[in-house]
């Protein structure tokens, strides 16, 4: 009896030494279960990767705006124009690229006075030339020699106005050996390396100003030829190719020679 007793005891006990391996599975199972449970917050993390991506690519598109921002390139050609009017009048021509020379040409009805300034405010000179030194008397049409500071061109008038920007291209070309005439203020543009000018002007009405200044091209010096309140008849010596800035309310004749 005793060792059948002992036989079942030691069956128990196998049955439940066997019956291990299946607690075993369920913590497999459980597991399997942490590991899904962790594939799946790993899809929750690539997600804010993906939204990165997509904040990446959406900054780019400010950056093609960029070019709008850069400053418009001005050239010559885009100061060269006209202007036109009736009355007192503040023309504001802008600055002059490359620091260039240029003319103003102003035609006009009625008496007018006409002052130049530069972008500061500050009135400029224009040297050897009468365009704003005094009320024009009408009608008048004439050309001036004018600083690449010029900036703002003051018309105080009753009449009717134009004022055209021109490049230094546009003066009157005097070769040599030539003549040229005039009745007004003019520039003129001298070629063929003259050496010398034979002036007269005022002969016609000698209360009016006359004056003729030299620019030279090469290095852009002056020099005041003629500045006379009366008729005048004289020679002058040049050093070649350059510009004259004539000033006069009556006829006047130029001479180039070699």
């Amino acid at each position: 009896m005793r060792r059948r007793a002992c036989f079942v005891v030691v069956l128990f006990l196998l049955l439940i030494a066997m019956g291990l391996p299946a607690c075993s599975s369920e913590t497999t199972t459980t597991v399997a279960t942490e590991e899904s449970t962790t594939s799946s917050s790993g899809t929750d993390i690539t997600a804010p990767t993906t939204t990165t991506t997509e904040a990446q690519t959406t900054t780019t598109i400010p950056g093609t705006t960029t070019t709008e921002t850069s400053p418009p390139t001005t050239v010559l050609s885009d100061f060269y124009r006209s202007y036109s009017g009736t009355g007192p009048e503040i023309v504001n021509i802008g600055s002059v690229p490359d620091n260039e020379w240029f003319l103003l040409h102003l035609s006009i009805d009625a008496e007018a006075k006409v002052e130049v300034f530069n972008d500061s405010g500050e009135k400029v000179y224009f040297p050897g030339n009468s365009f704003s030194l005094r009320w024009l008397e009408a009608p008048y049409d004439g050309r001036v020699l004018a600083e690449p500071e010029l900036a703002k061109v003051q018309i105080n008038t009753k009449g009717t106005w134009t004022l055209e920007t021109q490049p230094v291209s546009a003066a009157i070309e005097l070769d040599t050996p030539a003549t040229v005439e005039g009745m007004s203020d003019e520039v003129i543009r001298l070629v063929g390396n003259p050496s010398s000018l034979s002036v007269s002007g005022n002969y016609e009405d000698a209360s009016t100003w006359f004056s003729v200044t030299y620019f030279q091209t090469s290095n852009n010096r002056r020099n005041i030829i003629v500045n006379e309140p009366e008729e005048y008849v004289g020679v002058a010596v040049v050093a070649g190719d350059g510009l004259l800035a004539v000033g006069a309310r009556s006829k006047w004749s130029i001479a180039s020679k070699q």
